[in-house]
């Protein structure tokens, strides 16, 4: 699995996710930490990559992007919350 963590997200939980072998990134490490949600949700698509975020905002952008189906493409998968303690 692929994921792609929003700017709300601990670059921890980034690192535990590589530690337990998943292709995880931070926007950022890549300099995009101003990306608008639309954008994000646009390069995890692209990337097949699970967006990890707290901003519920995204889940009403998710719905529209559905709505529309843009593209053909299947951008329906969001997490938002913290599955993964950093506490642990």
């Amino acid at each position: 699995m692929k994921f792609l963590a929003d700017m709300g997200v601990s670059p921890l939980t980034v690192k535990r996710l590589r530690d337990n072998g998943y292709k995880a990134i931070h926007l950022s490490e890549q300099g995009l930490m101003r990306m608008p949600d639309a954008e994000i949700l646009s390069k995890a698509t692209r990337e097949s990559r699970i967006v990890l975020t707290f901003d519920l905002d995204f889940t009403d952008l998710l719905a529209q992007v559905s709505e529309r189906n843009l593209n053909g493409s299947s951008a329906r998968r969001l997490v938002i919350n913290n599955w993964m303690s950093e506490s642990d």
